[in-house]
């Protein structure tokens, strides 16, 4: 990253020590909840729309980029670290230059819309976005003039919630603690009803609607829903998957290696390793984003009629769509 520090223009070194101190110190000390802004959709401590408004209106993608576009925890880290593999594990100096770029940067709703010029920058294969925006807030004419590809990660609910409840415990939430009950049932009727600042939502709105937005482009060439629990069931098959929808030619040993790298115990060992310095390891430090990734542990913690109540909510919210959740 020094050579490429060197060409960049002052504006966009100041932002990325700016970035890196944020991470640095945690998200504990980034601004809490904000009230509703662009299009009516509240963002959250590091998102804003500025940034947002600035992607959809002015922002022109690099020809064949990456979107990641998730829901939180509906499996956004996992993956994404497989794309950055796919993409970049069998090029070590490109992998070894998005391992210097802040997080944030990849982040569409992340920082400050000038972060964006950074990718003029760099001399990648291909660029890979990071967003939790719903569908509205992406220019979808600009993703396909660009031959931009989206994935959108599915999660079946319940165990996004359950997920969504440990995450949201952590020190990492605190600007917006007061808005998270930390009691469950309470805290899963008020996520039932919308109530929390889950970046990027409007208020009322949530996981359904995020499904929602996105379903009208499933038939689209440049969509690829991508089932979490298929992903758990058979990573190799899926990762199969993503690389045909990428056109990304990888032979079954990097489809292989691209598996183990990304594996649950190899993830969350990276997570825990005290002499990582990486930017996207001191995220995944604080917010210990690699938890338990497991499929059915919403049985552990949904009581019978939680469970009845949020099928009836998904199931009045996703009438006339074809959506269908995983469970085990």
């Amino acid at each position: 990253m020094e050579g490429i520090m060197s060409k960049l223009p002052e504006h966009l070194k100041v932002l990325i020590a700016e970035m890196k101190g944020v991470m640095a110190k945690g998200l504990a000390a980034t601004p809490g909840y904000k009230e509703p802004g662009w299009k009516g959709y509240r963002f959250s401590m590091l998102f804003n729309s500025d940034a947002t408004k600035k992607v959809y209106e002015e922002y022109d993608f690099p020809d064949n980029s990456i979107i990641l576009s998730s829901f939180p925890k509906t499996g956004t880290n996992w993956i994404a670290e497989i794309l950055k593999q796919m993409i970049f594990g069998f090029d070590e100096k490109a992998m070894a230059m998005m391992k210097d770029i802040p997080h944030l940067f990849s982040m569409l709703e992340g920082a400050k819309g000038e972060k964006l010029e950074l990718w003029n920058y760099l001399s990648l294969p291909r660029t890979p976005f990071l967003t939790h925006l719903p569908a509205p807030l992406l220019n979808f004419e600009k993703i396909k003039r660009s031959h931009t590809k989206v994935i959108i990660p599915i999660r079946n609910p319940k165990d996004q919630a359950v997920s969504w409840y440990h995450f949201s415990k952590g020190p990492g939430f605190a600007p917006i603690r007061e808005h998270l009950n930390a009691e469950w049932s309470q805290f899963l009727s008020d996520y039932v009803d919308g109530k929390q600042p889950v970046p990027v939502t409007k208020p009322g709105e949530g996981y359904a609607e995020f499904l929602l937005g996105w379903n009208e482009y499933k038939d689209d060439p440049n969509v690829l829903f991508v089932h979490f629990e298929n992903l758990k069931k058979d990573p190799t098959n899926e990762i199969r998957r993503m690389a045909k929808f990428l056109a990304i030619d990888l032979n079954e040993e990097q489809i292989s290696v691209v598996r183990e790298r990304t594996s649950f115990d190899t993830m969350k060992k990276t997570q825990e390793d005290s002499t990582s310095d990486s930017d996207m390891n001191a995220v995944r430090k604080s917010m210990n984003l690699i938890r338990k990734g497991q499929v059915g542990s919403w049985k552990d913690t949904f009581t019978v009629a939680q469970s009845e109540m949020m099928d009836d909510m998904m199931s009045k919210k996703l009438s006339g769509t074809d959506i269908e959740f995983i469970y085990q």
